[in-house]
């Protein structure tokens, strides 16, 4: 059909008043050609993505051509009516002859889901009523011939816009004389249908079914990116171009062994002997050409802290961050901060994008690809090849470590690799890795016949005593004790930690304590609470710091003595390692309490007890490495209790995970992901009265990251035994947050023990 007329008016993308739909196309060819170039896959295949990615790229939204969607880029219109402009881009793709359908679904889904099913829920997908099927006999809906009746209204405009892009990309192949007639979308109904009878599944083979999902998740990449202003990736990183070891260090035996190991491996050294470096040789043998690195840990603040090391080492442009809090921290980090964040967002999203070829990040952002949760096709590009450095393995509960077997046995045959690092990973994990990855793995670890890595296994560091009662009888005698030291004192409880505090106080100010005003932390206080209380310890160590296990991970510390409730062994390990953390002094006291104040077990009873038991025989000795591995494997000789093994034999044998290209749907993502990878104990974040003033104020004034710092995390749990009592309701002003009532300061955190019920309270949550 020939062009019928023009208005004149330039061709929006955007109603920003900004972006061209010229401009929008050519900067999403670019990225689309990024993306491809940066591909983990041989040359050749790297050239066939880039092809059809590009077409895919520069057609996706002609569909905005349309004068009914332009009118609402110039506000002349609030709305097109529900319309979608896809449906139309998806025709004009399928009126040139090679393209591929894998290319014409790609284009078609790349903002909604394929048609819904009975199950399908709080996802948006395609109006089965704008489209027309490849072989459809029906007659045309009238709201299709409207939306391509509309389209042809500017069609001299679009003609001209694409074939200047044909020219600004080199494919001339591609230019157009006139704009063709516009019939079907090009796809048989099969393509969205989810049913397993008669659907995709049953009709679609299965590598182009995955061929689909790759180029829909590269292709939603490339808008989201070109439409952050970004035209590029960073270029591919080669990871043996970086030095990982300061001027001043020398390389451990262990470690030059570990940049030689070509395949799977698990890497066992104490804490402080250099694993992350080891770690990184690794991934520099491993690395295939544009291979990624995930740097994967199981807590934030350790995460946050890895962040920074690999900044340091590999340069900020190539190095994201991926966690449920990277955006506030990002924000932090940033010494220009603007109110609205927007570069920490920005960035934030970029981590989530194709975009930085290495990332730290926590398990579940690496399971939640997997089990194909919202976005999940771009791990479709990313996982093939990379290399993943799974680090204190031994953190992670049972139904995690089970997922992560489960996604080992997909991603093998993709060519990823695998290194499991821990300084107290236990005889029967070790054991469990190597039955579970399908090929031979290497175990690096010291060698003490090479008197540098003995040196590490043989350090004394600590001195052990075991002593009866809980910290709160034991203070006392404590504070007496060690009057000059820097003591940190480590509890199991929130409730727990803020009792000990309130009582060092209490005899600070009643004379029975001569020492300097102690500080606490635990998880407890806002988000920007804790991360100004991070700030001043690391600033200036506190002579006394009362803790949960948040130290364990996080802070990097260094003190005299340490006084903890029990725990696990591999808990207790790290507690210590913040007790002459680099062996530089003589041997230094850790107690180890034999009970806890709360009557509420956090950890599994048997293995505290078994825990007890095998530390009691190293009463008063001074503690090798040695000697806590040893201990570390015997409390765990047994393995897995049977609700844990049950719980990782599940999780190993998940179906999605198990058969993962059979039960592959391109176009669909799982609402259901976050149950599965977090469990039923995850956390709600709820406002602290003494903060809902400042809270709204913050949201009035558009700085969203600010007011979400304010935010206090807590159990479901203890969400529902609050609400139960009175203490909790949503605010007016954010019907997405609840507000609590209990007590809070910056200094103590959110008290929510001993508190009465307040009201009878009914409402359903």
């Amino acid at each position: 059909m020939s062009s019928i007329s023009t208005s004149g008016q330039e061709l929006m993308a955007k109603s920003d008043e900004r972006t061209t739909l010229f401009d929008h196309l050519r900067f999403c060819a670019k990225v689309a050609s990024s993306i491809a170039d940066s591909a983990p896959f041989g040359r050749d295949y790297r050239e066939k993505l880039k092809n059809d990615l590009v077409f895919c790229a520069i057609v996706h939204d002609v569909g905005k051509s349309a004068s009914g969607f332009q009118d609402v880029m110039y506000r002349r219109a609030k709305n097109w009516s529900g319309r979608r402009h896809e449906i139309l881009s998806t025709a004009f793709a399928a009126s040139f002859s090679n393209v591929k359908e894998e290319q014409l679904f790609a284009v078609l889904t790349h903002h909604r889901s394929i048609l819904p099913d009975a199950v399908t829920s709080r996802e948006k997908t395609l109006p089965e009523n704008q489209m027309l099927f490849d072989g459809d006999l029906d007659d045309i809906t009238p709201v299709y011939e409207e939306m391509r009746s509309e389209w042809y209204e500017r069609s001299k405009d679009l003609l001209n816009v694409w074939n200047r892009l044909c020219q600004e990309t080199g494919r001339l192949e591609w230019e157009l004389d006139d704009i063709p007639d516009i019939a079907d979308i090009g796809l048989s109904y099969e393509w969205l249908s989810r049913s397993t009878r008669n659907g995709q599944t049953a009709n679609i083979p299965v590598d182009k079914r995955r061929y689909a999902a790759l180029l829909r998740g590269a292709l939603i990449s490339s808008d989201h990116l070109s439409s952050a202003n970004e035209t590029s990736l960073p270029l591919p990183v080669t990871l043996k171009n970086f030095q990982v070891f300061r001027k001043d260090e020398s390389p451990r035996p262990f470690q030059l062994v570990s940049g030689t190991v070509c395949g799977d491996a698990i890497l066992r050294a104490p804490t402080g002997s250099g694993k992350t470096n080891a770690a990184l040789l690794w991934a520099a043998c491993n690395q295939i050409e544009n291979g990624r690195l995930f740097y994967v840990l199981p807590y934030t603040a350790s995460i946050n802290a890895m962040f920074g090391t690999l900044r340091t080492i590999y340069g900020q442009r190539n190095v994201g961050l991926l966690h449920h809090k990277n955006v506030a921290y990002l924000y932090k980090l940033q010494e220009d901060s603007s109110q609205d964040g927007s570069k920490a967002k920005l960035l934030a999203d970029l981590a989530r994008e194709m975009y930085y070829p290495i990332r730290t990040c926590t398990p579940h952002q690496i399971l939640r690809s997997a089990l194909r949760g919202r976005g999940w096709e771009q791990s479709l590009i990313e996982f093939p090849g990379a290399c993943f450095i799974f680090d204190e393995i031994h953190a992670y509960e049972p139904r995690i470590i089970g997922l992560i077997f489960a996604m080992i046995h997909w991603l093998k045959p993709l060519g990823a690799k695998f290194l499991f690092v821990s300084a107290t990973m236990p005889e029967f994990l070790q054991e469990l890795i190597k039955e579970h990855l399908p090929t031979n793995l290497t175990i690096i670890e010291p060698d003490s016949t090479k008197a540098i890595d003995n040196d590490i296994l043989t350090k004394k560091r600590h001195v052990l005593e075991v002593c009866p009662g809980n910290i709160l009888e034991q203070l006392d005698a404590f504070m007496e004790r060690f009057p000059d030291k820097r003591l940190l004192i480590i509890c199991n409880h929130v409730s727990t930690a803020q009792n000990v505090y309130e009582y060092v106080i209490n005899g600070i100010e009643e004379g029975r304590y001569n020492v300097g005003m102690p500080v606490l932390i635990h998880s407890r206080f806002t988000q920007r609470d804790r991360s100004n209380l991070e700030g001043t310890i690391l600033a200036q160590q506190p002579k006394i710091l009362i803790a949960t296990q948040v130290v364990e991970v996080s802070l990097n510390l260094d003190y005299n003595v340490c006084m903890s409730e029990p725990a696990p062994i591999d808990a207790l390990i790290q507690r210590f390692g913040r007790v002459n953390r680099y062996g530089k002094r003589d041997p230094e006291t850790v107690i180890v309490l034999r009970e806890q104040v709360n009557k509420v077990n956090i950890y599994p009873k048997s293995i505290v007890e078994k825990t007890l038991q095998h530390i009691e025989p190293l009463q008063d000795a001074v503690l090798t490495e040695g000697d806590l591995i040893d201990v570390a494997d015997m409390v765990y000789a047994d393995g897995y209790e049977k609700k844990e093994n049950e719980e990782f034999e599940r999780a190993l044998n998940y179906p999605e995970l198990k058969d993962f290209d059979e039960h592959t749907i391109a176009g669909v993502y799982r609402n259901w992901v976050e149950d599965v990878i977090e469990g039923t104990d995850q956390s709600i974040e709820v406002l602290p009265k003494v903060c809902h003033d400042e809270y709204v104020q913050l949201r009035n004034d558009k700085r969203w990251i600010e007011a979400r710092m304010l935010l206090v995390p807590l159990r479901v749990t203890q969400f529902s035994m609050l609400h139960s009592k009175g203490y909790i309701e949503p605010i007016l002003e954010d019907d997405n947050v609840f507000t609590i009532t209990a007590p809070y300061d910056s200094e103590i955190g959110l008290k929510t023990t001993e508190l009465s019920q307040k009201m009878e309270y009914d409402a359903v949550i």
